[in-house]
């Protein structure tokens, strides 16, 4: 794989593909997203999600302004969430992003999705 210089739609969205493709099969954490979804990337639901976090990922690193949900709530009706899955969850992340782009920008994905894991295990009290 070549690893990515840019920010930008078709490279985010490589990575977030790659980064659910693994999840879905991790042991500690892929039921959260299986139970749900299914364990199908190709599936109406996942395709949705997908696109989702695509846009999601693009605003947290600036790049677009096309996410407008509210990324926390989904999280609040999930049972066994702890720190430990929001580890294992970070884990897995980073090592995607490390894959996908190069070392300045996998630090600013790196960065980032610590904070949001914090903020989400602090808001739900884990």
């Amino acid at each position: 794989m070549i690893v990515q210089d840019e920010i930008n739609r078709e490279n985010v969205s490589k990575m977030v593909k790659m980064f659910y493709a693994k999840v879905i099969r991790d042991e500690e954490i892929g039921y959260f997203f299986t139970n749900i979804l299914g364990d199908n990337l190709q599936n109406e639901k996942w395709q949705e999600h997908l696109e989702i976090l695509t846009n999601f990922w693009l605003s947290m690193m600036g790049h677009s302004r096309e996410y407008n949900g509210n990324p926390f709530m989904p999280h609040t009706a999930l049972k066994g969430l702890s720190r430990d899955k929001f580890s294992r969850w970070l884990e897995i992340f980073h090592k995607v992003v490390s894959r996908v782009f190069n070392e300045k920008i996998a630090n600013e994905f790196k960065d980032r999705s610590s904070m949001v894991a914090t903020n989400f295990m602090r808001n739900l009290g884990v």
